[in-house]
């Protein structure tokens, strides 16, 4: 059984807490991304509890390692504020980007309105009931699209993730720097905002950029 999220937080600094919370949701989101867009065939995930809410993970080892080797590389970053944007994108048989689920992770300003972040787990679990409410079902079948995780950072602090996915993953690195195609024009997107969440901890927004036309 899973702790709450104020049991994980006993005996770790600000920004510790911050990065494994921001790290977890991540993981959480991703999987929910991929069972709510259709990737997968539906028989691939379980059903689990995090946040306090029920949530769908996928059971194939390589895209929980995918995913796990992702998130945990990031994890560093986060907590020294390196990290400004994360994002799931779904992406067509064409390799083109068709939607793409974003977390817009800000600086926290305030950090003492809620000391003992009674109110976080309930915060997050209405983030992804919105994120669950707010998808569409795919127009596309188990296997006519992928995804794939994106992280915008400074271009300092890029070898450090390098580096630290090394660590997780001992097979090959996962992160490289996106080709200026592979971005696509801020014109030809509709942006749907999902929730925030503004607490003493994190500072976040999702929303849905929609690329297709």
């Amino acid at each position: 059984m899973r702790h709450t999220v104020e049991e994980e937080l006993v005996m770790m600094d600000f920004n510790q807490i911050k990065s494994c919370v921001i790290v977890e949701l991540l993981e959480v989101i991703f999987h929910e991304v991929i069972y709510l867009w259709n990737v997968y065939p539906k028989g691939s995930f379980l059903r689990t509890k995090n946040f306090d809410c029920l949530v769908m993970q996928c059971s194939h080892p390589s895209v929980m390692k995918y995913i796990s080797d992702s998130v945990s590389s990031m994890k560093n970053s986060i907590e020294d504020d390196k990290v400004t944007k994360v994002s799931c994108k779904i992406i067509d048989k064409g390799e083109k980007v068709i939607q793409s689920v974003v977390l817009d992770i800000g600086k926290v300003q305030k950090r003492n309105e809620d000391p003992g972040f009674i109110n976080l787990e309930q915060d997050l679990r209405t983030l992804i009931l919105k994120l669950t409410s707010c998808a569409k079902p795919s127009q596309y079948s188990p296997g006519d699209h992928s995804f794939r995780i994106e992280v915008e950072t400074f271009m300092a602090n890029f070898r450090e993730m390098v580096k630290n996915n090394k660590i997780h993953s001992k097979d090959e690195p996962q992160w490289i720097v996106c080709n200026e195609m592979d971005v696509s024009d801020a014109g030809s997107r509709l942006i749907v905002p999902v929730h925030s969440v503004s607490s003493s901890l994190c500072n976040i927004q999702l929303y849905i950029e929609d690329y297709k036309k």
